[in-house]
């Protein structure tokens, strides 16, 4: 809370001197104009306020009492702290004899605006051997911030720069205690974290920044278990954790939450759940939870534990909230399958207008919209089945964003599009997306082809995966783009192209991926080869539960009739046996073997053992396989009854089945209800007329 006052009382301080400056310097009170203005212009850097500190320069250069290498170096500082290191530059070749201060303001300037951090290393390297302590501080964090944006690209040789810039410290004698903790945070950033630590074991004593440093950097470096131990060692060292130190915590039980898994009701999460809640108690304790980064910190590992609850408990208890803090409970809902609630958050978050969204809050409102088009039942629309109800959705959102130049050509926000135009059966729209990119990354082109595979455009998803290895594209296809191709294959049941991506898979050493390892027991399944399929299911070292789903899948798409279907039943109970649990995808394909074998009795077991036992909500296609098996087996009252009783309106598909049903056993009666049902929804319905004159004329032969 104090944070906020001090900038109402900045902002308050630089709009009043904004106005008086004239009136000051009139009275020829050059002293005290000239710590108004430094103040005002300190305050402006703090709010970030670039315009008022562009109106008091301009006023100040008017005004000859109020200049000097104080105000210059200011003014320098002003302008990069809020974001225009273009105007720092500017003022810094104005100053005649710039001093080591506006060298050192210059440099950070530079270091803290994305992409000026290499032109801030520049200038040290020019500044040598002139530098002191600051200046080392500004140039860590230039290199840091180099080696955060970069990743792992030039990685090594950023290393090589911070050892270099580590040694002139050292080697100057400037290695004070905040040249150290910026080391810290620097070696972290460029990946080493052996560095990281060296240089904190050797620092003679430790502020609460260090061991902050060294927190944050155990979780850059894929260390967060250490870094959770260090965390509460802090206060066994003589110091209280403030709110950077709850930030850096609770982003150390994030990652090993999303490392061990996120099932709500899973032991490790239900215990990370428990040390995030002591985590958070501790937090209110000295008032920390208040600031707003904690809160939005909490907010997400909550969400992250399937806490929507306390989630959004903290949520309502913000008093200031910022656009992070409404995207995190957004991400929140999308993750923990509340998709319609994220939506409802979103259109409360514009209905207030106090927040603005941006690039990353569409993307999960996106992503909410692909999460609900997936349980949409959808409608069949010239032969393909869109997703209307989510569709209008999705193009509300993608309307919004065409208004937002900045928002709309962000590579993730058009990727975002792109996936949600797919889910939705609009592929004609997600080319068009696809088109409109003006760099595309191997998201881009994944999401375009799974969403041809999926959508019954094999052939298409295929050309374009040639292309995409073509010598035009300098993009090489990764783990997911085969996988796609070996779903348009599975669907073209093209055994002998499967093979080829087989071939192509081994020859790029990614055979031990479980996701391409699945993908190509599903392709040999769906081709009829059960011997390929089980070759490469014994040949996969990891499997999961979707390894298993993939295998049982193809014995009962592919297995002869009983045997099939009981052989998939005994791959469940042995499944089940070594600890992995089914998916709403295993029982998708056992009903569809029990329906095909018709096993109505094991197919109904399955169904029910689907809800009770493991608590899996079944899905509009569960139920269609359902009323199929009744119809098969001439137990059409049920199959009706079933129709009836689930909670789903009965699409084109549902009533299809029952018409099929009918037109197997000669039932006129709900045959005629089921060939009205289909002309209601759509009058072009060619299999309707032709099902419908084949009983009628069953019949009359009769």
């Amino acid at each position: 809370m104090r944070t906020i006052v001090c900038g109402r009382e900045h902002a308050a301080v630089s709009i009043l001197l904004a106005h008086r400056l004239p009136d000051l310097a009139a009275r020829d009170v050059s002293t005290k104009a000239a710590g108004q203005l430094l103040c005002a212009l300190k305050a402006c850097g703090s709010i970030g306020d670039v315009e008022l500190g562009r109106k008091l320069h301009c006023d100040a250069a008017h005004d000859a009492t109020v200049t000097g290498i104080h105000v210059a170096n200011t003014l320098l500082s002003m302008y990069a702290r809020c974001g225009s290191p273009a105007d720092a530059r500017a003022v810094f070749v104005a100053i005649p004899r710039p001093d080591l201060v506006s060298w050192n303001a210059l440099v950070l300037g530079l270091a803290i605006n994305a992409g000026y951090q290499a032109e801030a290393l520049h200038l040290v390297e020019e500044l040598m051997p002139a530098c002191d302590a600051r200046t080392f501080v500004a140039a860590m964090v230039a290199c840091a911030s180099l080696a955060a944006r970069q990743g792992d690209r030039d990685g090594l040789e950023l290393l090589d720069r911070a050892m270099a810039l580590h040694s002139r410290a050292l080697s100057s004698g400037n290695m004070d205690l905040f040249v150290a903790n910026s080391a810290v945070d620097m070696y972290a950033k460029c990946g080493s974290l052996l560095d990281s630590r060296m240089v904190f074991d050797r620092m003679p004593c430790h502020s609460l920044v260090s061991w902050n440093s060294l927190i944050s950097a155990c979780v850059d470096n894929e260390e967060a278990e250490l870094g959770h131990q260090l965390f509460h060692t802090v206060s066994d060292h003589g110091w209280e954790p403030n709110a950077r130190t709850f930030v850096a915590a609770l982003s150390c039980c994030s990652s090993l939450i999303s490392k061990q898994g996120s099932t709500p009701g899973e032991p490790n999460v239900v215990c990370w759940k428990e040390e995030v809640a002591k985590i958070h108690s501790q937090a209110a304790g000295t008032g920390c939870d208040s600031q707003l980064f904690v809160a939005n910190c909490l907010i997400d590992v909550y969400a992250s534990c399937g806490s929507l609850l306390e989630a959004r408990a903290v949520f309502n208890k913000m008093q200031v909230r910022s656009v992070v803090s409404w995207t995190a409970l957004l991400f929140g809902y999308v993750h923990n399958g509340e998709s319609r609630a994220g939506l409802e958050l979103f259109s409360r978050m514009q209905a207030q207008g106090s927040v603005a969204p941006n690039a990353c809050t569409f993307v999960a409102a996106l992503m909410a919209v692909s999460a609900l088009a997936e349980e949409e039942a959808g409608k069949l629309v010239r032969g393909r089945l869109v997703k209307v109800s989510s569709l209008e959705h999705g193009m509300g959102l993608h309307s919004q964003l065409c208004k937002d130049a900045a928002a709309v050509t962000d590579i993730y926000v058009g990727n975002s599009i792109l996936v949600m135009y797919t889910k939705c059966g609009s592929l004609l729209d997600a080319r068009s997306v696809f088109d409109t990119i003006s760099t595309w990354d191997n998201a881009s082109w994944n999401s375009l082809l799974l969403g041809y595979a999926e959508n019954g455009e094999a052939e298409l998803c295929l050309e374009l995966f040639a292309a995409m290895k073509s010598s035009v594209v300098a993009i090489a296809p990764d783990a997911r783009t085969l996988v796609a191709a070996l779903v348009a294959c599975g669907s073209l049941t093209s055994l002998q192209t499967g093979k080829f991506l087989h071939g192509e898979i081994c020859r790029h050493g990614m055979e031990r991926d479980v996701f391409l390892a699945n993908s190509l027991i599903d392709l040999y399944s769906k081709c009829g080869s059960l011997a390929n399929a089980e070759q490469v299911f014994d040949s996969t070292s990891t499997k999961n539960s979707v390894t298993w789903s993939s295998l049982i899948a193809g014995y009962c798409q592919a297995g002869d009739g009983n045997d099939g279907a009981a052989f998939a039943l005994e791959l469940l109970s042995l499944m089940r046996e070594l600890g992995l649990e089914p998916n709403d995808v295993t029982f998708l394909s056992l009903l569809t073997g029990c329906s095909r074998a018709g096993l109505v009795n094991k197919g109904r077991q399955c169904f029910r053992a689907m809800i009770s036992q493991h608590r899996i909500k079944p899905r509009i296609e569960h139920y269609h396989c359902m009323i199929d098996m009744l119809g098969r087996a001439n137990r059409l009252e049920e199959a009706m009854s079933t129709l009836e009783s689930m909670p789903f309106c009965a699409t084109q598909v549902t009533w299809t089945i029952i018409l099929a049903a009918c037109h197997k056993w000669n039932n006129v009666e709900l045959g005629t209800r089921a060939y009205h049902k289909l002309l209601d929804m759509d009058e072009s319905q060619i299999a309707a007329y032709v099902l419908m004159s084949n009983i009628y004329g069953i019949n009359a032969r009769a």
